[in-house]
């Protein structure tokens, strides 16, 4: 009996001796890792978007600079951006997924104007930073809309500490019908479709 309770107090002793161990390395590994920078995004240029973005042509805009209009604002009269794809949640918020192949830069970078000379057109901007989306939300009953927003005009302008918000145009706002029986809804070619629940 004795030799059998020695065993348990000897196992016991190297269990506490181990824990002591890994909680040693574990307060240095929490020592170091605050000192350990992030490594952060590259940062992107203008150049960046003018190499990378095809399917459509770069168009130099008195007041505004250039600017990309993709080939399917130029031959679709009805083409508008943050149509066709949907909506998801993510951690950055209501994030657009698009299923352009031009999405990549033009809902997540720079802002769309629509242009009476030109259609839509997207300017990458100046401080080009990454967004979930860069739209003006409107709500309403069981109506949720969305509009692109615009490099400058009617908007949202940023002066030193204070925000001045002007209307954006209605013609830019996409709507549809949000009711509880929708998880999601996502748009498809000027088109909405909820998806529902399943229970």
């Amino acid at each position: 009996m004795n030799k059998a309770r020695g065993a348990k107090v000897q196992r016991l002793k190297t269990f506490y001796h181990d824990m002591k161990r890994i909680f040693f390395a574990l307060t240095l590994l929490a020592l170091w890792l605050p000192a350990w920078q992030p490594v952060k995004a590259a940062d992107v240029s203008v150049d960046f978007f003018y190499n990378n973005l095809s399917g459509g042509n770069w168009i130099e805009v008195a007041d505004y600079g250039y600017g990309w209009q993709p080939d399917v604002a130029v031959n679709d009269p009805n083409w508008r951006p943050y149509a066709d794809g949907y909506w998801a949640y993510t951690d950055d918020g209501w994030t657009w997924v698009s299923y352009e192949d031009f999405g990549w830069a033009t809902y997540h970078y720079g802002r769309w104007a629509n242009l009476a000379d030109y259609g839509w057109l997207w300017f990458p901007g100046s401080d080009l930073d990454w967004g979930p989306a860069w739209v003006s939300w409107r709500t309403g009953g069981d109506y949720v809309g969305w509009a692109p927003l615009p490099p400058r005009g009617p908007g949202v302008v940023w002066t030193s500490s204070s925000i001045s918000v002007r209307p954006i145009t209605i013609l830019s706002m996409l709507v549809l019908s949000v009711s509880p029986s929708c998880a999601t809804v996502f748009s498809r070619r000027h088109r909405m479709f909820p998806i529902s629940i399943k229970q």
